[in-house]
């Protein structure tokens, strides 16, 4: 299993619907729907003006999505961006099916594990299989971290993790520990993992959410944020590496995203697929790669 991992300094998307596009991605693969020989991480961002069914009023009939992340509610004007689609160069991505999609995946659990362009992602996915089956079973003990899909026995899970190593609260502060994952141990149970992470490894100091970092029996106030990651990756590779059957997981990793964003909408920030036409390899820069040998 080879895991690709690229970085791209992409900004927070701000509105949670153009994770629609993003997920689709990873969804897709689970699903089988591309085939095997499709490479669906090359091509362009193209306009597609064809009706899909479940977007027409997926944010107001869906009870799942966080208010912070509702455009349209807020007051957002325009429709174009969900427009948009992801077109391989070489392939044709099907329609996304959420039947379908719950059916393939009965009896399973999808957790996908990373920061707020992640939860984005459980957002549009849980409200598109809402959509398909609104009057079916489903429960959500807290709705912003796991729904089920009773009828299908499948659950859809968040699992918040910014940087996926550990951040441990000490007498010095906030430590990143860049060597350490102490949750995986609630990541295994799952039968499909996602993992992203990436953005936050370079806000700002007033933003980011360790005071020191500890990288082996060093601890420093600060490094390098791209070493920094990479080492912290290389921690989550041998994790996966020692911890994860992958004859029988599932396993992901989104990487960071495209640049999507643009100031504009209400003086704040505004979510719109700015790429169209545009070609390159899905993230297109990054880091090293990391292997699972």
């Amino acid at each position: 299993m080879h895991l690709e991992l690229k970085m791209d300094d992409a900004k927070r998307i701000s509105c949670h619907f153009l994770a629609i596009i993003l997920i689709t991605l990873p969804v897709f693969c689970l699903a089988g729907g591309a085939g095997k020989n499709c490479d669906i991480f090359t091509g362009s961002w193209v306009l597609d003006q064809s009706p899909y069914p479940y977007l027409s009023d997926y944010s107001p009939t869906c009870p799942f999505i966080r208010p912070e992340f509702d455009c349209h509610k807020y007051g957002r004007p325009d429709r174009q961006y969900l427009k948009y689609k992801w077109q391989p160069s070489g392939c044709n991505l099907p329609r996304f099916n959420a039947i379908g999609f719950l059916k393939k995946m009965q009896g399973k659990q999808i957790m996908l594990v990373g920061d707020s362009v992640t939860f984005n992602h459980y957002n549009s996915l849980i409200c598109l299989l809402h959509a398909a089956v609104p009057n079916s079973n489903i429960s959500a003990a807290d709705p912003w971290r796991s729904v089920t899909f009773h009828d299908y026995g499948v659950t859809v899970t968040i699992f918040m993790s910014h940087y996926l190593v550990d951040i441990e609260e000490t007498k010095i502060g906030r430590l990143l520990k860049l060597d350490s994952i102490s949750s995986g141990d609630v990541w295994k149970q799952a039968d499909v993992l996602v993992f992203n992470t990436g953005l936050w490894w370079y806000v700002k100091d007033d933003r980011k959410g360790w005071d020191f970092i500890q990288d082996g029996n060093n601890i420093v106030k600060d490094m390098d944020r791209t070493t920094a990651l990479a080492k912290a990756l290389a921690t989550w590779r041998r994790w996966v590496d020692s911890t994860v059957e992958v004859t029988k997981t599932k396993l992901f990793f989104e990487g960071v995203f495209p640049d999507h964003h643009r100031v504009g909408w209400s003086g704040g920030s505004q979510a719109v697929a700015t790429a169209q036409g545009r070609r390159y390899r899905w993230p297109d820069r990054g880091i090293p790669e990391v292997r699972r040998r």
